[in-house]
């Protein structure tokens, strides 16, 4: 496959985690007959909420459309739809039994019809009376975060806001999340199912039948840890924060339709970091957010959370000093404060507030009718009819002195793929690559490591993986063909482009192929040379079939090893080797003038990662089985030497911890030979069979000893065994 790069990299590859599987060569591209972009005719209504308080901060009433101007992008646009929310008019009085579904979206008007129809703007659709000027809240629950204590205690917070503090002017739903969004109840004042739903969440936990059904799946688990199937749907637990993401992104997408602003009460113990979180993801949700007017507050569900000194009864004792010393309790408060982050990043960005540290989790209610009172809903239809993703900036002002104003700041448009050319559909995807906030269509997970080449150049594998099932596939001549699109982009300092990759691979598998791939899992890489350093890497991914965009983004730190001592690159870990041709991948660059020198002297033609014609194929999740054989890649740097022999004298060994306990070590590996003398460098590949590992989370750490200098260093990473 054709590598395009802006600066070095080592070849690019596609993985199916099958053995024996390769890609098919992409054809090479066709001239586009038309150059220009084609886009849908229509348009879609821009509903946009606006607050106006005066100088005391008291909802502003009795205003008309005419006292308001619109701008879009600095234009002015034509105030069509216009109305007014008055909640505070219906908290008076008691909520009616009565349920309703959800309103139906304005009219759009036909191909071919003057978007404005009328000089005057008109009312909102008629609808349910039921429905108009009502406060839209979802009681949202994150089951898989939520401990039944937890529960429980968001379960009663619930129930006395809908006893005591539930009026006329509300509308309440309740959805859950475990693998996916649930909708328990829709929209409605019926306090009678409100209350039996919020019970029966707590009841369908604690019952029995529900603890029979999670022993059986644990059991099952167990009986099929062996399996292939088994391990890669557990490897991609490590999606579940871009899950719960995505759950939200769903229900502002649900009531994106609909121009009332929505509240939604997110219920959690928060959301954990695994290390490799897509901040691609959280900006897609909050846009989407953005676009539906729904306002996210979330509530940690764990209350004030006390910390005890080398952690409570959920967790062994660490075994070590670092519970007297202060760093146990430090760690605790980093993880506790790390599972807050994203909630507060939701909130802050949507217009909520979040709710942590609190054992009343009350008050959130409180807020939520304080901020949906009194409201304007301004509609109208864009004079900017192209749909090429980018943010549009509105701004609303009124003709009213010393009055404040509070609308969102602006939406995305929307971006067609399936009437573009190829030449168009390269253009959309340079251009998906530029956009700040880009919904990822189908989770990615990605890793990488860094190896020292010449002088303060290193060598950095990238390793992108995702589940294949959400990968279409078009049946042709007895084969499934699919096609990806793949775009790496490396920034550093003030955004600089630093390097890139452009890569198309087109996949051919017979039917017997095709069936096992829906088990597993797709892997993509490659690899950047780069300097010490800051950078932020997003990788896009395009299903070249639907358009749909996987997409990753994360910040990347490539340290400054010392010039001289004893140091070591990344640990890369795998459990999968693959055959190369030759002594290595072959490898396509472009010379970048700035790295020239560099390869001119001879660096960085060589794959750490390959040796004896075999390459290890990295693991992204870091979750093997006991069946696997362990590979443990690294390199050495500044070993001394001994005087005597002119050898180096590295003495490695890898232990395994857990719970702060040692539970098996390796004999002692003794390095003996430079593979590089000039710079001092041995190379490592270290195999061990996982055989005898009970299921679970071990760290692994490598001890090295310079004898000659009496030097020691050593690394951890975290590994997981099903």
């Amino acid at each position: 496959m054709m590598l395009k790069s802006g600066l070095p990299l080592l070849g690019s590859t596609l993985l199916l985690a099958l053995a024996g599987l390769s890609a098919a060569q992409p054809p090479a591209p066709q001239t586009a007959s038309n150059p220009q972009a084609t886009f849908r005719v229509g348009a879609d209504l821009v509903v946009v909420d606006v607050t106006v308080r005066d100088r005391q901060e008291r909802p502003l009433a009795g205003l008309t459309s005419g006292d308001f101007t619109l701008l879009e992008d600095g234009k002015p646009q034509q105030i069509l739809l216009f109305a007014v929310e008055d909640i505070i008019s219906q908290e008076s009085q008691p909520p009616a039994e009565i349920s309703s579904r959800l309103l139906v979206a304005p009219p759009k008007p036909a191909a071919g019809e003057p978007k404005q129809t009328s000089p005057a703007p008109s009312p909102l659709p008629p609808g349910p009376t039921d429905v108009r000027n009502k406060r839209w809240i979802v009681l949202f629950f994150d089951l898989t975060s939520l401990p039944f204590p937890d529960l429980v205690r968001a379960e009663k917070s619930a129930l006395d806001y809908i006893d005591r503090q539930m009026t006329g002017g509300d509308l309440v739903s309740i959805v859950t999340f475990e693998n996916s969004p649930k909708v328990v109840q829709d929209f409605t004042q019926d306090r009678r199912r409100l209350r039996t739903n919020l019970e029966n969440l707590v009841k369908e936990i604690d019952s029995p039948e529900a603890a029979s059904e999670t022993s059986a799946e644990e059991t099952a688990a167990d009986e099929t840890a062996s399996e292939a199937f088994a391990a890669d749907e557990t490897e991609f637990n490590i999606f579940n924060s871009d899950r719960k993401l995505a759950a939200i992104e769903t229900i502002a997408q649900w009531l994106a339709p609909y121009p009332e602003r929505k509240a939604l009460i997110h219920y959690s113990g928060g959301i954990t970091r695994t290390g490799t979180e897509n901040q691609a993801q959280l900006r897609a949700t909050i846009a989407a957010a953005g676009k539906a007017n729904l306002s996210i507050y979330p509530v940690d569900a764990r209350g004030l959370v006390a910390l005890p000194s080398g952690g409570d009864a959920s967790r062994a004792s660490t075994g070590s000093r670092s519970q007297f010393n202060g760093r146990a309790v430090r760690n605790q408060f980093s993880g506790l404060s790390a599972s807050q982050d994203t909630l507060l990043t939701l909130a802050e960005d949507t217009g909520g507030k979040a709710f942590f540290d609190n054992n009343d989790l009350s008050p959130v209610f409180t807020q939520v009718r304080e901020d949906i009172r009194h409201y304007y809903v301004l509609g109208y239809y864009s004079n900017h009819t192209a749909n090429d993703g980018k943010f549009r900036r509105i701004k609303v002002t009124v003709q009213v002195p010393g009055a404040s104003v509070l609308h969102r700041e602006g939406y995305y448009a929307p971006k067609d793929f399936s009437l573009l050319t190829r030449s168009e559909r390269q253009r959309h995807l340079e251009e998906s690559a530029s956009l700040a906030a880009l919904s990822s269509e189908f989770p990615l997970a990605l890793s990488s490591g860094y190896f020292r080449t010449r002088g303060d150049v290193n060598y950095v594998p990238v390793s992108l993986r995702f589940p294949s099932i959400n990968i279409p596939f078009l049946e042709k001549k007895g084969m499934h063909q699919t096609e990806f699109d793949f775009v790496a982009q490396v920034r550093g300092d003030k955004d600089k482009l630093i390097t890139f990759v452009k890569d198309t691979v087109r996949l051919k598998l017979d039917d017997l192929t095709f069936q096992s791939l829906t088990r597993k899992a797709i892997q993509y890489d490659t690899g950047f040379y780069l300097k010490p350093g800051q950078y932020a890497i997003k990788f896009l991914v395009r299903e070249n079939q639907t358009g749909k965009l996987g997409v990753f983004e994360e910040k990347l730190q490539i340290p400054a090893l010392p010039p001289s001592g004893l140091s070591l690159s990344s640990l890369l870990l795998g459990s999968q080797l693959q055959d190369v041709q030759g002594p290595q991948e072959a490898v396509r660059v472009k010379v970048d003038e700035s790295m020239r020198e560099f390869f001119r002297q001879g660096g960085g033609w060589g794959n750490p990662l390959v040796s004896g014609g075999k390459k290890l194929v990295p693991s992204v999740t870091r979750i093997f089985r006991a069946a696997d054989t362990l590979y443990v890649v690294f390199e050495v740097y500044g070993a001394s030497e001994d005087p005597a022999s002119r050898k180096p004298f590295v003495q490695l060994a890898l232990s395994f911890w857990q719970g702060g306990l040692k539970l098996r070590q390796t004999p002692p590996y003794l390095l003996e030979q430079y593979d590089d003398r000039e710079r001092r460098v041995l190379k490592c590949r270290y195999q061990l069979p996982l055989s005898g590992f009970q299921p679970g989370t071990y760290a692994l750490q490598l001890d090295l000893i310079d004898q000659p200098a009496a030097r020691h260093a050593h690394a951890r990473a975290t590994i997981a065994i099903r």
